[in-house]
């Protein structure tokens, strides 16, 4: 069914219909099923994040239960198939996915199932629910329903952009182009910091260091090395500031001299600028602590404790503060920043982050008990050492996020403007090129 418009509507040069006229909507399954380690992938809502799934914090069911709550279905739609476009319904909302042929895993019910009928491509589904229009239409129907929720007639019920389909495909196309080459970098990325991750192992983990097999060991320890807490590290830690001069609600925008950076805007051990809020130049000024340096690690210390990012030369922002709820270390004379940003992801200070957090409604890890963890400090020469072989690895991983940042910038710019009919196809395909 035709939405009424308006002749203020800014998205007037295709019809707005809803989701019901163009797609069969269900979601994931309602009841309860064993979590285990191992078996099929078990997602909800909070796996569903804007750079796509994010399998850091991983439920899973056995191959029995799946077979038993994921059958395939002529009467209702449950289990996720390829081309379904997924989205947040409970919690973390809103945030689409389109489902890939390789993909296996069953959903909960705080994920509801989107499967395009004739006249709908699903790419093309998929690109418009991350539109501001749509983003915006979700908030509005948040705002007055239950916190967090969202109902699957509230979802046929919001508003579809929908030109005709081979425009669809179009726009799709273009769009994807961008998200192919973002994802192929990612898959570069990923390998180049494993790449670092397994060259930290072998040194400072399995201690087959430059030198190692002439090296005398105590204890398991080589000679010249230390076992430390951080707060001997000759590091200094910085949190946010939180004076008189803090920002308030009204003085965030989306534009502004200086990022804000929030502890959502730190995931998988990097940056992540898909939603920012920034200030002005002069509140800027006014606030005293919390701004970055290159080389800078940054660490989220509330609510999801123990992300991890690094302020490489890669990153194209250079005016950023961080929020409560995370922490800058920064290095100094006595400390190699790169060194210190593979030990601060590894697997041994994960584990120590959650064992010296506290609170279980929103675990915390105070800077006072971040000082208390131990961990094992080489000789400098040994850091030095470790950077030669590093730096290389951060200029290809600074070279690729720049020229992410670039696509994403471009796509997301692109977006509104193709979904609302503002730039043609043509005008599109002509600046891609």
């Amino acid at each position: 069914m035709l939405c009424e418009t308006t002749k203020d509507n800014y998205f007037m040069t295709y019809p707005i219909y809803k989701i019901k006229d163009f797609c069969q909507v269900g979601d994931g399954a309602h009841a309860s099923i064993k979590r285990g380690n191992t078996g099929i992938m078990y997602l909800s809502s909070k796996n569903f994040k804007s750079h796509g799934l994010d399998l850091t914090n991983l439920d899973y069911i056995s191959q029995s239960d799946y077979e038993k709550h994921f059958k395939v279905s002529k009467t209702a739609i449950t289990t996720p198939a390829a081309n379904d476009v997924l989205l947040g319904i409970i919690g973390s909302i809103g945030v689409p996915y389109i489902v890939k042929e390789r993909d296996l895993f069953g959903i909960s019910s705080s994920v509801a199932i989107l499967r395009t009928q004739q006249g709908l491509d699903a790419n093309y589904l998929f690109h418009y629910m991350k539109s501001a229009f749509f983003q915006q239409s979700v908030d509005a129907i948040k705002s007055g329903a239950a916190q967090g929720f969202l109902s699957l007639e509230m979802i046929r019920n919001l508003p579809l952009i929908a030109p005709k389909e081979d425009i669809q495909q179009q726009i799709a196309e273009i769009l994807s182009t961008y998200d192919d080459l973002i994802e192929t970098n990612n898959q570069r990325i990923a390998t180049l910091e494993q790449l670092a991750q397994q060259i930290y192992k072998e040194w400072f983990v399995r201690m087959r260091f430059p030198g190692w097999e002439t090296t005398p060991f105590h204890h398991g320890i080589p000679e010249g090395w230390e076992i430390q807490e951080i707060k001997n590290f000759d590091i200094q830690i910085i949190d946010g500031d939180r004076g008189k001069n803090y920002p308030s609600k009204s003085e965030f925008s989306e534009t502004g001299s200086c990022l804000f950076l929030n502890t959502g805007n730190i995931q998988d051990d990097k940056f992540v600028f898909n939603q920012c809020e920034f200030i002005s130049e002069e509140k800027d000024h006014q606030l005293r602590k919390g701004k970055l340096q290159r080389g800078d690690c940054v660490l989220t210390t509330r609510g999801t404790v123990g992300n991890l990012a690094y302020f490489h030369h890669g990153i194209s922002i250079d005016n950023i503060r961080i929020n409560s709820g995370m922490i800058i270390l920064r290095c100094r004379s006595g400390i190699n920043p790169q060194f210190l940003y593979q030990l601060l992801k590894s697997q041994t200070m994960k584990e120590q982050y959650m064992l010296y957090s506290s609170g279980s409604a929103q675990p915390q890890l105070p800077i006072r008990d971040f000082n208390r963890i131990k961990s094992i400090l080489p000789p400098k020469i040994i850091q030095e050492k470790f950077s030669n072989l590093m730096e290389p690895i951060f200029e290809q991983i600074g070279t690729l996020s720049a020229m992410n940042e670039i696509a994403i910038l471009t796509r997301n710019l692109l977006l509104p403007r193709l979904i609302s009919g503002k730039l043609t196809i043509k005008q599109a395909e002509a600046l891609a090129t």
